[in-house]
């Protein structure tokens, strides 16, 4: 399946952001750029995270099928991991899309490869069932206030 095109239009949309309205912004972390990030086919959409100077955000691009016109004030979106109140967005070329911020601003990342990799497993993660629910191992179990206090961790 070929990737829809209003993904690439989301980058330079933000790239296109990134020179204009947040030039010389304090909070840019200049080891970063605009990069969409594991992009996939989502509940009659496309859902990945966008990496930016500034952000890194979960995004859903809902199909053009989907007829999308106005916006929701918020959207949740349903998730294998759990529910996520994503904001509505608009721009020309891309149409409505809707985001759940994850870092802002991104000044702990080091360069781009840290916060792709990190955007990779934010994917993987919120679409693993396992995240909802997690299983905790038996050498994991809650300990006692008592044996806290008295250094016994298990």
């Amino acid at each position: 399946m070929q990737a829809d095109p209003r993904i690439a239009a989301l980058e330079a949309y933000f790239r296109e952001v990134e020179q204009t309205r947040m030039r010389d912004v304090p909070i840019l972390n200049p080891r970063l750029q605009v990069e969409a990030v594991s992009f996939q086919p989502f509940a009659d959409g496309w859902l990945g995270v966008l990496v930016s100077p500034w952000f890194m955000n979960l995004v859903w691009l809902p199909s053009v099928e989907t007829g999308v016109v106005a916006a929701p004030d918020s959207l949740t979106l349903e998730l294998p991991s759990g529910a996520y109140e994503c904001q509505p967005n608009q721009s020309a070329g891309v149409g409505a899309f809707y985001t759940c911020s994850l870092f802002s601003p991104v000044l702990q990342f080091e360069d781009q490869a840290a916060a792709v990799l990190t955007a990779r497993h934010v994917m993987l993660t919120v679409l693993d069932e396992q995240a909802h629910n997690p299983v905790i191992p038996p050498s994991q179990t809650q300990v006692s206030r008592r044996d806290f206090l008295r250094g016994k961790f298990s």
